[in-house]
């Protein structure tokens, strides 16, 4: 945890700017292993399940064909965007990895929007506070 205050520190007092596009970078501080590492050891992976499995495969494929994926949920934690890298990892590598910027921005910066410039490759966005129709459908 000491880690994670120092690195959120860092960027209060020297914030990163977001271009509209930019690559994820890995160093000199590994983020997304760090996020990996910490959420890991909390999940079941012998009791978890990952439904509609050809979904995922057909992500995969329009994302290395240069299409964008948006994925909207109807909840939101922290921890999503890590717990679906992990439980993708074997079966969608692709996914699993490069999808992650983009998450890691929306699930970091979401809360802090003034900060969020650009769109990322892939988001996930909380539909119950995002898109309000939604709930009024249900």
């Amino acid at each position: 945890m000491t880690v994670a205050f120092d690195h959120w520190l860092l960027g209060v007092e020297d914030p990163f700017v977001f271009e509209p596009y930019h690559k994820a970078l890995r160093e000199p501080f590994d983020y997304y292993m760090f996020g990996q590492n910490y959420i890991c050891p909390l999940i079941d992976f012998r009791n978890s399940y990952v439904g509609n499995v050809s979904l995922f495969y057909e992500i995969e494929e329009k994302l290395k064909q240069g299409y964008n994926v948006v994925l909207i949920s109807n909840h939101q934690t922290e921890a999503d965007p890590i717990i679906i890298s992990l439980l993708l990892e074997k079966a969608n590598p692709h996914i699993a990895e490069n999808m992650l910027p983009g998450w890691y921005i929306a699930w970091l910066l979401l809360k802090m929007e003034h900060y969020f410039i650009g769109f990322p490759h892939i988001l996930i966005l909380d539909a119950n506070s995002y898109i309000p129709f939604v709930r009024k459908q249900l």
